[in-house]
This record gives structure tokens, sequence and C-alpha cells, in this order.
């Protein structure tokens, strides 16, 4: 069996709105409640820790040296700050110095801190225990009284055990997880618990999710097939109980433009409500078990390099690929438009508007408020911060107060207020409709050309790297830091090639294709002809040629290296180390060992303290 998700666009709720919405806000509550939890465990955690002589040892010393990197980091600062207007901004060769020893010094702290708590495992495990224990306790009493439909909680429960299996140290600083402010967004899901599933048949008449058709269907008299096809039918999703224990049902109606799968299992279905600028957005997504797929792809092997690269002509290369019998070079590229990037860009376009009318708007009110004698209380009291706002929604929100409680020889100030409000109101709504539309451009286009890549290969190499180890920026005094461009950065966000790598294991694998990858080490400077490493500047010239004379696009050359790293692997040992390999321990068997090894640990030292 497969797992898929299928989105369908809803509109506003017909029935039980009250209910949903009080879930929402319900749901948003036990999240930070759980959060404010998970912070107090940590705490407790840290100070176990800390009561260690070695590690509290160790502990100071290794925030000694964070304390002076960032002293030697701030110098650096300072020193490129005041040659911004006269000389390049790049930093000394002094403070590079000087900072990359305080990170020497920082790097050997950390170690031997990691060291230290590592050696203390064993010691603070009982007490680690019990404070976990507390927690888990206080956990459960929570879920007693949080009001949340089952269904519901288990997305916040899951977002919570994501975020306890985070470090409880991030680069020698506590890391805890965050409060989350309320904005009306929010997910209601019922999940279809008895380990097979509703059927697409049985919708109708399920007990947490039904899917009735209506009366009228929605078409239009324009010979369109899609249009035809689509059914308009109402989502009623169980959002709770009553005192009887009846189901609470909220209703949408939905446009289904295509049909679930005859054979599905439905395993779970979530209603997600989303703020598009000031309006409302909702939808719903069906998460469905399958019958594996036919195999739908072609045949023969196709490796990708995916990366981003400017174009002469404005487009963007976003990877390059390589097949032993496919075409040409110059047909392996792939590129995003030229016009999907200008649509991409014309929403910053926009939002960068409407900044310049907040600040020249900001600017306007504060010297009519200077040279106006004569206000109310209220008013002097809500714009006291007025030069320091950096949000437009404030000044909006003052406009509307300001509306309600007009005072004498406000006319020609609040005119121009209420026109700021109403013209920001109009480029707030393009601005969000246009990056939504362009996203959804892009993510057409990527799931289109892997689409039909997949319809060609059957076998997909990809490197095994994190993409976003690659996008994060230099730090201050980074050998890397004087090569970094703005304008990289900005590619980096415009071919959003994690997008397109989705979407090209996606395809694979929904086609019955294999997806596979190799190591990503020295792929781009590996000449694939003589072997030979070498350290070039990747960033300035697309072409390269190695010191034997072998001259190559450096995109296609990492291709090439990646299939025939793939086709030595083949060739050695991934056939045996499948076939080899130790299988993995299950969920449930690691959660009762894990158990009982803390039963364990408590008893011994309940024994040990009597």
């Amino acid at each position: 069996m497969k797992t898929i998700v299928y989105r369908y666009g809803l509109r506003f709720p017909t029935c039980g709105v009250d209910a949903a919405l009080e879930q929402l806000a319900a749901s948003h509550r036990y999240r930070n409640q759980l959060v404010e939890l998970e912070r107090t465990r940590r705490a407790k955690l840290r100070a176990a820790e800390s009561k260690d002589s070695a590690v509290a040892q160790r502990l100071g010393a290794m925030q000694g040296a964070q304390t002076k990197l960032d002293e030697a980091l701030e110098a650096a600062k300072r020193s490129r700050s005041s040659s911004a207007k006269t000389a390049s901004r790049a930093v000394s060769a002094e403070h590079r110095a000087a900072i990359a020893a305080a990170r020497a010094v920082l790097k050997e702290t950390r170690k031997a801190w990691r060291d230290a708590k590592a050696e203390a495992r064993d010691r603070i495990a009982p007490v680690c225990d019990a404070i976990n224990a507390e927690a888990l306790a206080a956990r459960k009493a929570a879920r007693a009284k949080c009001g949340v439909y089952w269904g519901t909680y288990q997305l916040v429960e899951d977002a919570d055990q994501a975020a306890r299996k985070a470090p409880l140290w991030m680069d020698g600083e506590p890391n805890d997880p965050r409060f989350q402010r309320y904005t009306g967004e929010g997910d209601l899901s019922v999940q279809i618990s008895d380990g097979v599933g509703l059927s697409v048949s049985d919708l109708a008449k399920g007990t947490q999710v039904m899917l009735r058709e209506c009366d009228a269907e929605d078409r239009r008299i324009d010979g369109s097939r899609r249009k035809a096809l689509r059914r308009r039918c109402d989502l009623w999703l169980r959002v709770g109980s009553d005192a009887a224990k009846a189901p609470v049902w909220a209703v949408w109606p939905m446009i289904q433009h295509r049909p679930l799968p005859a054979g599905a299992r439905i395993k779970r279905v979530t209603v997600h409500r989303r703020t598009i600028g000031p309006r409302v957005k909702w939808h719903a997504t069906f998460t469905i078990n399958v019958p594996e797929p036919e195999r739908r792809c072609g045949d023969g092997i196709v490796a990708i390099d995916i990366g981003w690269r400017a174009r002469p002509d404005g487009s963007l290369r976003v990877a390059q690929s390589f097949a032993p019998d496919g075409p040409s070079p110059s047909e392996r590229e792939f590129t995003l438009p030229r016009e999907i990037i200008s649509a991409l860009k014309r929403a910053d376009t926009l939002r960068s508007t409407r900044d310049q009318n907040f600040d020249e708007m900001r600017r306007v009110l504060f010297g009519w408020i200077r040279e106006t004698r004569s206000m109310p209380g209220w008013f002097l009291d809500d714009v006291e911060t007025l030069p320091s706002w950096k949000s437009p929604n404030r000044l909006a929100a003052l406009a509307i107060k300001w509306r309600e409680q007009r005072f004498s020889g406000d006319n020609a100030m609040f005119d121009a207020v209420e026109g700021w409000r109403k013209q920001d109101k109009h480029l707030w709504c393009w601005e969000d409709s246009q990056r939504a539309k362009s996203l959804g451009r892009r993510r057409d286009y990527y799931r289109v050309a892997a689409a039909k890549l997949a319809e060609n290969f059957d076998t997909l190499i990809l490197e095994d790297f994190d993409l976003s180890v690659v996008s994060r920026r230099p730090a201050i005094g980074d050998a890397k830091e004087a090569d970094y461009i703005e304008q990289a950065a900005r590619n980096r966000t415009l071919a959003a090639v994690a997008a397109f790598r989705g979407a090209l294991i996606n395809a694979f694998r929904m086609r019955g294709g294999s997806v596979h990858k190799v190591d990503p080490a020295n792929t781009t400077r590996e000449c694939h002809v003589c072997g030979v490493v070498e350290t070039f500047d990747a960033a300035s010239k697309l072409r390269h040629t190695c010191i034997n004379g072998h001259e190559w696009d450096q995109d296609e050359n990492a291709a090439r290296n990646i299939y025939e790293r793939w086709r030595r692997a083949q060739d050695t040992a991934t056939a045996r180390s499948e076939e080899e390999s130790v299988p993995a321990e299950a969920r449930w068997a690691r959660a009762k060992r894990m158990k009982r090894e803390r039963d364990e640990r408590m008893e011994r030292s309940k024994g040990e303290a009597v």
C-alpha cells in the first residue's frame, strides 16, 4: 500500500462554525500549554546536568569561550560598519584571525562539555527519569482538560512530540520550543482508527467524516470537460461530542474537482484554516492508502544534480541531468522560466510599495500630531510610540478606531489616513494573491517537468545531502563570506530547488520507479574524465578546465559523477548490503525496551536510597 494525500478547496462553513472556531482556539491553547510543560521539563533537565561538578565546570568554560567569540564578532561588525562608505566591507585579516582563534577555543570547550555530559549520563539518569515521568503525568492531565476533540489533539501532540526530540542545547545555548501567537489559523482533524480505514463508498455514512453530494451540481454550460466533471458536495467533519455523546458536526461546501480512487482507504481527513492577507481560506486534505501503482514510468537511468544558477536570459537553472542513453547535453538542463521569476518578484515589489507608503504616512501623521494642540487622551495614548511602529496593521487599527471616535479639526488628516488604509488593504490582497498564484505556477511547472522525466526513465539518482546546509549565510569572518552575494540568496529563494527535488521523487515513486541517493562529496570538483579533484571558484564561472586539460560544464560534470558513483555502488556492495542489513527495531518494540530500562533504573535508585 502507498500513502498519498488529496487536497480540495472548501468554502466558508455553513454549519457548526462556532464549534469549529472554538476547537481551533482550544487546540492552540493546548499547544501552548504543552510548550510550557516542555520548557519546564527542559529547564529541570539542564539543572540536573549542572549539578554535576564536571559538567558545570565545562559549561562555564564553554560560556566564557562563547562570550569571547561574541566580542570578536562585535568588534568585526563595528570595524566593517565604520568603513562601509569609504572602503570594502570585508573583514580585516586581524579580525578574521581573532574570530578564528575564538572559534577554535569554543570548539574545544564544547567537545569537553559534551564528553563530560556523556560521562555523567548514567549518574543523573534516575533524576532525569523522574523528571520525565513528572512531565508525562502533567501532559496527560493537560489532555484531559484541554477540551479538544481527539482527532485534533493528535495533531497537537504530534507537533509536541517532534519538539521533544530536539536537543536540550543548540550551539551551547538552551534550546526550548517557542510559544505560538494565535492568528485564527489551525487544523481540525479526524482519524479512522480501525486500522483498515474508511472506503470511498462508506463516506456517505461515516461516524467521523462524511461526504454528501448535493442535489444541484456546480457546472457551467461552456463545453468544458473539466467543469463538467466537478462534483459539488458537503464535507461533514466531527469536531466534538455533546453531553449525550452525540456527534457535533461542522459542514463545509466542497467542489470535488477530481474523485478519490475507487480502491482507496481513507485514514485521516483534516480541515485547514489559513489567512491569505486579510482573507480567510479553508481547504481539506484526505490522507489515503492506495494499492501500489502500476508501473507507468519509462526505461533507463537518469542522474540529476540539483542547484541554482542565474542564466543570461534571466531564467534560473535549477538542475542538470545526465543519462547514458539520453538526449544531448543542451536538452538536459532544467530552468525556471523568466516569466515565473518575474511573477514571484512582483509580490516582493508590492510589499516594498506598501512599506514605502506606510513610512510616508507615518511621517506625515507624526508631523501633524506635533503641530496639533487639542487631541483626545485616547488618541495620544495610541500614538505614543508611533515613530517606532513597524507593522502597517497598527496604523490600520488606529484608522478603524479613529473612524468611530472623530474629534474637532481632524478632517484632513483622518481622510488621509483612511485613504492610506484602503489603498494598503488593496495592495495587501494583491500582494498575497500574487505570491500564492506565483508559487502555484512554480509548483505546477516543477511537477510537469518531473512527470515528463519519469515517463522516460525508471531510475532516479540524486545526491544525499541536506539542501538547508548550503542555504545558510556564512558567518562573519568565514572564508566564504567575502564571496557571498545577496543576489545568490535571492536566487536560492526563487529557485526553491527543494520543491523540485520533492516533485522528482514523487513523480518517480508514484509511477512505480525507484529513487537512489549517493555521496555528494566533491561531485562538482572531481573531473569525470580523469578523476582529479580541484578547488576552484564555482560561483563565478560555469565552465572549468582541469589541470589535465578536460573542459566541462560544472553542473553537467556533477551529474556525470553522480551517475558513476551509483553505477560503482551497484557493481560492488549495494545489493549485498541490502541483503545483509540488520532489520531496524520496530517502533513499539523500542518503546517497550526503553520503558523497561527506565523502570529498572528507577527501581535501582529507590533501592539505593533505602
